[in-house]
């Protein structure tokens, strides 16, 4: 089976947040909690490739924002905007579990936009994280010719 590049580094992200998630749990077998705002820091701009993707599924454009929804533990703000980089809209940060502090319960916390299909050809976003301090506005766009794969690219 072929996998995409993204495919790839989601899921090399995917293993490395159960990594730090099962080191938590070893350091303190009682719980786990929230890692230090640094390394969550670190950790979310290291999978900034992935903070956006895109995907055609079902007659609708979906916008997905699992990643940065899966730092919530570390952020007071996730700033962004569709077609435009004004950053106007806010997206909702769950609560912090810090038992779980990267769990997101998909029926409960939003991840996507549902949208008209090709509606939104670009995402801009922004996080602003616990310590007031903020990530570089980096600007998305759905992949080309990925069908009804997820797929988003950042553009440097």
């Amino acid at each position: 089976m072929k996998i995409s590049p993204n495919a790839l580094v989601f899921r090399c992200l995917a293993a490395l947040i159960m990594l730090c998630a099962g080191a938590l749990a070893v350091a303190n077998p009682v719980h786990a909690q929230t890692p230090p705002l640094a390394q969550l820091k670190l950790m979310a701009e290291a999978a900034k490739g992935q903070w956006v993707a895109f995907r055609n599924w079902d007659g609708r454009q979906l916008i997905y924002f699992t990643i940065p929804v899966t730092y919530h533990c570390g952020l007071a703000e996730i700033r962004y905007s569709l077609n435009g980089s004004d950053l106007g809209e806010r997206w909702p940060v769950p609560a912090c579990n810090p038992q779980m502090p990267f769990n997101v319960d998909a029926q409960k916390d939003k991840i996507y936009l549902a949208l008209e299909p090709g509606s939104v050809s670009a995402v801009s976003l922004q996080l602003v994280y616990a310590d007031g301090t903020q990530s570089p506005v980096r600007t998305y766009h759905p992949c080309e010719n990925a069908g009804e794969a997820t797929c988003g690219a950042l553009v440097e």
